[in-house]
């Protein structure tokens, strides 16, 4: 018979397993309008033409679907990753190559126009989100 702590221990491992998918999620759709500019901006400093509406939309949208796509590869990995070096070293792993993905996600930013940064760094982070 299982007691009452277990079962709180169980509904609260549930409930915060994809928290932090669902709030990186959420906080990336918030700035859309400033990732979308900055993005439209980086392509006119490259070609000195605006990205059409449609296809700034979609290059939007290839930034967002690109996190969960590759947590799904990440699983996949992590399953790997664990018979092979066991947990603590996939978890020493993720979380030591997470860092370069963020750093190219915020490097982005500095080394413009290159926004594609931004996608390499969300997908490295986003396989590595296996902890």
């Amino acid at each position: 018979m299982a007691t009452i702590s277990i079962h709180i221990l169980s509904i609260a491992l549930c409930i915060s397993a994809g928290f932090q998918q669902g709030y990186i999620a959420s906080v990336l759709n918030q700035p859309y309008l400033e990732i979308t500019s900055f993005i439209n901006e980086s392509w006119i400093e490259r070609t000195s033409q605006p990205l059409q509406p449609d296809v700034l939309n979609v290059m939007w949208s290839l930034l967002n679907v690109c996190f969960p796509i590759a947590t799904i590869f990440g699983q996949f990995l992590a399953a790997y990753l664990c018979r092979q070096i066991g947990r603590k070293g996939t978890a020493l792993l993720a979380s030591g190559l997470y860092i370069p993905g963020v750093l190219l996600s915020a490097a982005s930013k500095y080394f413009s126009p290159f926004f594609e940064l931004l996608y390499i760094g969300r997908i490295l982070w986003s396989v590595l989100f296996i902890c």
